[in-house]
């Protein structure tokens, strides 16, 4: 299988931990809604993981990230990924296979997070100035449910 198409994935969660070995730990992880018991609401933390892959053909060399709330720019980051002068992208792991794509990480961290309204959370990727959608996490308040409700269990 390779990579053919330029994307980006998001991972949407309570908590990142950055361990020893070079690896992180997620806390929390959101599938692809966020229920809260009450908007407005102050989240105390949100980690957002996100990935661009680009395949070797089509290398991504200026990535623009933003993560946004509905139109509104939580916070942006910005990277040069392009080769130095006289270098050259690898295409080959040192073990000498090929790469099917490359991947680029990118972790965002709010504490707090104010939340006014519902709404949808996504990262929007520029790479080279084609813009890329992630997946997103819907912000919304959770239902409340009556004494009546069938689904509120009976002591």
């Amino acid at each position: 299988m390779s990579v053919d198409t330029r994307s980006v994935y998001a991972t949407f969660c309570d908590d990142i931990r950055f361990e020893a070995g070079n690896k992180i730990s997620l806390i929390g992880v959101y599938d692809n809604e966020m229920l809260v018991q009450n908007i407005p609401t102050l989240l105390p933390k949100l980690g957002i993981v996100v990935v661009t892959i680009a395949p070797i053909s089509k290398p991504i060399h200026r990535l623009r990230i933003e993560v946004r709330f509905e139109d509104q720019v939580l916070d942006a980051a910005e990277a040069d990924l392009s080769p130095g002068v006289g270098e050259k992208l690898a295409t080959h792991n040192e073990d000498g296979l090929p790469f099917r794509g490359r991947m680029n990480k990118a972790v965002f961290l709010f504490s707090p997070l104010p939340v006014t309204k519902k709404g949808v959370i996504r990262v929007h990727a520029f790479a080279d100035g084609e813009e890329l959608l992630s997946n997103g996490l819907f912000v919304r308040q959770a239902a409340l449910q009556s004494p009546q409700d069938p689904a509120v269990s009976k002591a």
